[in-house]
Parts: C-alpha cells; structure tokens; sequence
C-alpha cells in the first residue's frame, strides 16, 4: 500500500497534479511514515548515497559522467529500517563508469 501511494504522488508530480485527491494522498502517506516512526522503522536513505549491498538491492546499473562509479542514482522502492535492522533494502539504480 505505501508503495503505491508513492507511485501516485509521483505521477501527480509529474503530470502537475496538485488536486486535494492527490494532497489527501499524500497526507496519508505522511500518517503511514509517522506510524512506521512510532515503531522504529525508518526508511533507507539511498538516493545519492554509496551503494551498500546491506542496505540497497541494485537491480539496473546505469553510465553517469555526473556521479561517481558506484552511486545510487534512483531509488525505485522504498527500503526500511527498523532500528539497526533492514525490513526491506531500497531498491536501486547505481551508476558506472560514464
């Protein structure tokens, strides 16, 4: 459910959507982070960051002349953390050689 109420705020984005449909998503994305808070979990911060193979799944690596090699260059889904211990890793694009 997080996931895909991250994928509509994107898409909203993306389109210029600032409709209250779309602003009560997002507060409801913001109650489900405060929740997750509440308890522990933490989301991973991944984008521009190292890649860390015990924090992010690469599944694509993509050239970067902007980035050093070995960068995370998109976030694709969401990782979490709940104190020192991963729920789920962020799933990632890291960058190569450009």
């Amino acid at each position: 459910m997080f996931d895909n109420l991250q994928r509509a705020i994107e898409a909203a984005k993306k389109s210029g959507d600032d409709s209250p449909l779309m602003q009560g998503v997002s507060a409801t994305l913001n109650q489900w982070l405060q929740i997750f808070a509440r308890h522990g979990i933490t989301p991973i911060e991944a984008q521009g960051q190292p890649f860390d193979p015990n924090l992010h799944e690469a599944v694509m690596q993509q050239p970067s002349a902007d980035q050093p090699t070995g960068t995370v260059l998109q976030v694709l889904q969401q990782g979490f953390q709940i104190h020192d211990r991963v729920l789920r890793p962020a799933t990632v694009i890291v960058s190569t050689e450009g």
